[in-house]
């Protein structure tokens, strides 16, 4: 099952409400975009509870810190796939943790 939410005239409309109601509501996602979306780390967090999250698109997210990242990685174990382009915020201390992990 899939969710991807990218370049589309409605994009802005799509908040932290909409993560975390798909994180609730479509607990076997496996393959998650919210590229451009207007969500935040606060949206983002609750991905953490997507036992089967394998791809993660969070493209040109604005308000998205290294810490959720890392605990999206840390609880989401069958993650093989995480796009994190165009996130200025994001710094080398992620990086080596994602390659750690």
């Amino acid at each position: 099952m899939s969710i991807s939410i990218s370049t589309t005239k409605d994009v802005h409309e799509v908040t932290d409400q909409s993560v975390q109601a798909a994180a609730e509501h479509c607990p076997e996602l496996q393959f998650v975009g919210f590229m451009g979306c207007p969500v935040t780390s606060q949206g983002v967090i609750h991905l953490t509870a997507l036992q089967n999250l394998s791809v993660l698109d969070l493209r040109h997210i604005s308000e998205l810190n290294n810490e959720t990242v890392m605990e999206v990685v840390r609880k989401c174990r069958k993650l093989s796939s995480l796009n994190l382009c165009l996130n200025w915020s994001i710094n080398d201390r992620l990086v080596k943790f994602i390659c750690k992990a």
